[in-house]
């Protein structure tokens, strides 16, 4: 059993033991299966498992972070008198499997004034849709730090 299915486990008894069937218990009792398949690290080899549960919550806290940037961005557009036309960039990706592709694009389509518009012929860029004074910062730190966050992930 793997030391994500066996934390699974633990947060499915502790929820079955508490009566409380809901996602903030369940959480908690991922979260108290994690500090004892911690305490207990020695027993299996559980050091790739909490570096990889680190990355996949440091890359859930960082898009929640964008998602509410892209928010307040987005409103304070929708009252400027001044509309401008949007730009179509392509940006270049080191992804190459489709699951990969999907979570970077799914991802990047929350950044604010942007939407992923297509893929590339050769799979090498992506197609995206975005304001014309947001292109260098979406090239730069949007899609260069989620690229790294989704290839520590998945690989």
């Amino acid at each position: 059993m793997t030391p994500f299915v066996f934390n699974i486990a633990l947060a499915v008894v502790w929820t079955a033991l508490t009566g409380r069937l809901d996602l903030a218990n369940f959480a908690l009792g991922f979260a108290l299966g994690a500090l004892a398949l911690s305490l207990s690290r020695g027993l299996w080899n559980g050091a790739t498992y909490f570096r990889r549960l680190a990355r996949i919550v440091s890359l859930v806290a960082w898009s929640l972070l964008e998602l509410v940037n892209a928010g307040v961005r987005e409103a304070l557009w929708a009252f400027r008198w001044s509309r401008r036309r949007t730009t179509r960039m392509e940006i270049p990706i080191l992804l190459s499997q489709d699951g990969e592709i999907a979570l970077f694009s799914s991802l990047l389509s929350l950044s604010p004034s942007t939407l992923v518009v297509g893929i590339s012929p050769e799979r090498g860029a992506l197609i995206v849709e975005t304001a014309p004074g947001n292109t260098t910062a979406l090239e730069t730190r949007v899609a260069r730090v989620l690229e790294r966050q989704v290839l520590e992930i998945t690989r």
